[in-house]
């Protein structure tokens, strides 16, 4: 009998994931078709080449942090250890919190120089340290979704991806369609 509860659970959480991850995906690719015709070749090809540097820290700061959060989480949950499930996760979010502050700082101060040095565009520092903000907030929203997925909350895991990439798909054209061409673009992104 518990065996079955365990598969019917499962089997829903699998299916939450997959919905989610397929909703968010269409809603996502949507938000970029759009982007892309509202900012034209070159002013898409400048978007892209923005989040090169954020995204490679981005992926740096997590130190595996993530699947452990994931994995822990949900061996302490099947044991009862909510004290320590709750001190875990803090000490989770404390690290990310440092990590992606560190990598904020490091984009943010020396974004001119690394447009240069790494991406041979120097103009385009300012967009580099707008889009250095998002190191922060990613680092957040995957422990997040770590943390759900290894809680059993599947649902909470699609949720927050469907609402972050509709955030995004909304934002950045409107942002575009103001007036703030590519910066409005990366500034969606930022604050979906």
């Amino acid at each position: 009998m518990e065996l079955a509860k365990i598969a019917r659970v499962s089997a829903r959480g699998s299916f939450s994931l997959m919905v989610g991850t397929a909703a968010s995906t269409v809603i996502g690719a949507i938000g970029v078709i759009v982007m892309a015709r509202l900012l034209g070749p070159a002013g898409y090809g400048v978007y892209a080449l923005t989040w090169v540097l954020p995204a490679l820290f981005v992926s740096i700061a997590d130190f595996g942090v993530n699947p452990a959060l994931t994995r822990y989480a949900a061996s302490l949950r099947s044991q009862h250890r909510y004290e320590r499930l709750a001190s875990m996760i803090g000490s989770g979010l404390l690290f990310k919190l440092v990590a992606g502050s560190v990598g904020l700082l490091l984009v943010f101060g020396l974004s001119t120089q690394l447009a240069g040095l790494v991406l041979q565009r120097q103009e385009m520092g300012q967009l580099v340290a707008l889009a250095s903000i998002a190191i922060l907030f990613q680092g957040i929203f995957s422990l997040s979704y770590g943390t759900f997925v290894g809680l059993d909350r599947m649902e909470q895991s699609a949720g927050i991806t469907v609402l972050r990439d509709s955030a995004r798909a909304i934002l950045s054209p409107v942002l575009i369609v103001v007036g703030f061409g590519v910066a409005g673009a990366i500034a969606g992104q930022v604050l979906a």
